[in-house]
């Protein structure tokens, strides 16, 4: 009995320790640079992204936020680094789609558990997808698509900006969701995506609101359909695949801040309110709508409900389409 209340006074002091000096560290935080993982090369959307976070972060917080690019591996390489980071606050991770839900969809193996390995702290931002054809492309509207599709399961193709992509998930969502059948081609990014629809290569292609407006604006691409829930402000003639008779449908790339797993409340809540507010001000609200992204705040427990239902999601769409990642 003596042992039993001598180890549970122990085991308390410790406790009380712990959570004494991780009040303490939450109550000086930050004290040094914070260095933000970007999963991206520089110069993309997710790039520029995360250094205007990082700016309005350090603005709120007092510190340097640092962007650090870690590409490779359709984002692995990144989520992998920060998940074996140390949960101080002081290391962040501009995630997303790619790295929480579609990674773990079709990679057998990989060196990081999206719902175990990390904090989270905010969703900040959307980025809407497309359908998209060329100047020769005949078929103008969803329903002509799907006609052509079902009439001819070998007329049609689409391009993506590469294999296990947010746009190929969408792509095979879309087919899915209309019961067509069209040929998947996939590019090694965005640029040579769209310069293939440019040239004819193949009539339709799934990409960015970002990459692909520009295009659209020349009069060398014309926009089919909008994947996401809503219609875009930046395009807003643009029906949406909903509105076109699949109720529900939505897919888009998102954006969302982590930390590795273990991070302190404190801290973490810390984190959160910044985003937060950073999110809500019409200076953010402005800069992201003119890089062709959607501000959208969602807290840390929201953040992970939201990973939660689109997994199995993206699991199914793997599975049925065949989509695998050595």
């Amino acid at each position: 009995m003596r042992k039993t209340i001598l180890l549970s006074r122990l085991i308390g002091a410790s406790l009380a320790l712990l959570l004494s000096a991780n009040t303490v560290l939450a109550a000086g935080y930050p004290a040094k640079p914070i260095t933000m993982i970007v999963p991206f090369s520089a110069g993309g959307a997710t790039d520029q992204l995360g250094r205007y976070l990082g700016q309005r972060l350090s603005d709120k917080l007092g510190q340097p936020v640092i962007i650090e690019n870690k590409p490779g591996a359709g984002t692995v390489v990144a989520a992998a680094h920060v998940a074996k980071s140390a949960p101080d606050g002081y290391t962040l991770f501009l995630s997303g789609s790619s790295g929480l839900t579609l990674n773990p969809a079709i990679r057998s193996q990989l060196p990081y558990d999206p719902l175990q390995s990390y904090a989270f702290i905010s969703h900040v931002a959307f980025m809407d997808l497309l359908l998209l054809g060329n100047s020769q492309t005949q078929e103008k509207s969803l329903e002509e698509v799907v006609q052509t599709a079902k009439a001819n399961p070998q007329a049609l193709s689409y391009g993506s900006f590469g294999v296990g992509s947010t746009a190929h998930f969408a792509g095979e969502m879309l087919k899915d969701a209309k019961g067509a059948k069209i040929m998947h081609i996939p590019f090694n990014g965005s640029s040579q995506n769209l310069t293939a629809l440019i040239g004819n290569q193949m009539p339709l292609a799934v990409d960015t609101i970002v990459a692909s407006l520009p295009h659209i604006r020349a009069g060398t691409l014309h926009p089919i359909a909008l994947l996401s829930a809503e219609r875009s402000a930046l395009l807003p003639d643009v029906p949406t695949v909903a509105e076109m008779g699949s109720p529900g449908f939505e897919i888009m790339s998102w954006f969302a801040v982590v930390a590795p797993a273990g991070l302190p409340d404190d801290i973490r809540q810390t984190l959160d309110d910044s985003f937060r507010e950073i999110v809500s001000e019409p200076e953010t609200r402005d800069k992201l709508l003119s890089m062709g992204l959607t501000p959208g705040y969602a807290s840390g427990d929201q953040l992970q409900e939201m990973v939660k239902k689109e997994l199995p999601l993206m699991k199914r769409i793997a599975q049925s389409a065949n989509i695998q990642v050595q």
